[in-house]
């Protein structure tokens, strides 16, 4: 039969006694599989997950888990070695895969890594379905070209830092890098213990060398991640240079679009109205688009500028975006723009604040 784990003709396969256990627990499992699947139908089409975020979250987890556990395993290997142990270097080099275990949605969910790919994924697909516009001169290099050649060596030397970061996290998907520090920590630390425990050593002087070998090259790969500059870093210095200047705010706001860069979009926007990156990220791949048009009016932009810039955002982000930003431009315009940053009070606040009044809310709803 296709797809069968038995082979008729060697006669190998599962035994009798874990074929009936397989078979004694199939009606548990056949509930839970249902009961898994049907959950989704509780939840809204609003709040459900988008099938190519979905796609793109899952894809961005296997590549770093795989990218984090080939760049272990290999400075293990080489360790153990160097300190004589060639069979247990060959044993972890042909330990099975490690990805069940991290991909745990125990860990993913809880950890707070779920959140993190949910917003930088969304924020990945944006930047893809941004329009590519050539402005009315077609041979003008790209906004972020332009300033790394720009008089003012700060604002070039910033310039610089976030094209090669984002240059270097385009290249590789499974870049962890760009996590924020204890997440990165904790995603490195989980492979490594799952790593660890993909090889049974024989005795105590083998688990010793593998312990230090997988934990030291554990160290070493955080601080080669330590030593990289992370994107959302770079974007943010960059448009600190520019903060306090209203000037061509809009224009920058623009082209940053149009030069398909959603993370200095986001940079600009969290250094004006005085926000953390995190929180002005979330507003801006959020699938409610009256909290990013609020920013706008915050920022101190006029009807006529939050159409200019809210439309080509709208546009990548679907028509229901473009129609809700329609129906309530005029209300948004109609604020006072200090009225539209004290609507913003919570999301301009820290992150452990913010965290704690979602949490007790959460609790009270409960």
């Amino acid at each position: 039969m296709p797809g069968s784990n038995v082979d008729h003709l060697s006669g190998n396969g599962p035994d009798v006694a874990s074929l009936s256990c397989s078979i004694a627990g199939g009606d548990w499992r056949i509930r839970d599989a249902r009961a898994s699947a049907l959950a989704e139908l509780a939840v809204s089409d609003a709040h459900r997950l988008d099938e190519q975020l979905r796609i793109s979250m899952v894809g961005r987890l296997n590549a770093m888990i795989d990218a984090v556990a080939r760049a272990l395993r290999g400075r293990a290997v080489q360790e153990l070695k160097d300190c004589s142990h060639p069979a247990l270097a060959a044993r972890l080099e042909d330990a099975r895969d490690v990805a069940a275990d991290v991909a745990d949605p125990r860990f993913f969910m809880r950890s707070g890594l779920a959140d993190e790919l949910y917003a930088q994924q969304g924020l990945t697909l944006l930047a893809r379905s941004l329009p590519i516009s050539a402005g009315e001169d077609p041979q003008r290099p790209s906004l972020l070209v332009r300033l790394t050649e720009d008089h003012d060596r700060d604002i070039a030397a910033a310039a610089r830092a976030m094209l090669i970061a984002e240059s270097g996290d385009l290249e590789s998907d499974g870049s962890v890098s760009d996590l924020p520090d204890h997440l990165q920590h904790r995603f490195v630390w989980q492979v490594a213990a799952a790593l660890r425990l993909s090889v049974s050593p024989v005795d105590a002087v083998e688990t010793t060398a593998l312990d230090r070998a997988i934990e030291g090259a554990a160290n070493a790969c955080l601080t080669e991640y330590d030593d990289q500059v992370r994107a959302e870093a770079a974007a943010m210095s960059l448009a600190e240079r520019f903060d306090g200047e209203k000037a061509g705010r809009t224009d920058l706001l623009l082209e940053a679009l149009e030069d398909r860069r959603p993370r200095l979009f986001v940079a600009l926007l969290a250094c004006g109205l005085r926000m953390e990156f995190p929180a002005m990220r979330d507003i801006v791949v959020d699938r409610d688009g009256a909290l990013c048009w609020m920013a706008l009016r915050a920022l101190g932009l006029e009807r006529p500028e939050i159409a200019r810039v809210g439309y080509p955002l709208a546009e990548a982000k679907g028509d229901r975006f473009v129609q809700d930003l329609a129906d309530s431009l005029e209300t948004i315009a109609a604020m006072e723009s200090a009225a539209a940053l004290d609507a913003l009070s919570l999301h301009r606040a820290g992150s452990a604040y913010r965290e704690a009044v979602q949490s007790v809310a959460t609790l009270r709803k409960r």
